[in-house]
């Protein structure tokens, strides 16, 4: 069987609080790499969680996947 792609890096964050607009937001935008394997859950990755969990969490949406040539753009 031919691979159809290669995981290249497991990025993770917390939810931080930031200035923004004149008031405070929080976010969980900034992702850093993570060396070795992490347990994938129903509504999160081990290390992750999303500030916004309405807009940006759920069954649906515990995993992002980037293509690698996004990042050109």
């Amino acid at each position: 069987m031919t691979p159809v792609g290669r995981l290249l890096a497991v990025s993770v964050g917390r939810p931080r609080t930031i200035p923004w607009r004149g008031g405070q937001v929080e976010t969980s935008i900034w992702k850093t790499p993570v060396a070795g394997r992490r347990w994938v859950h129903r509504l999160d990755v081990d290390g992750d969680a999303q500030a916004d969990p309405v807009g940006h969490g759920g069954e649906h949406r515990a995993v992002l996947v980037y293509q690698r040539e996004a990042y050109a753009h």
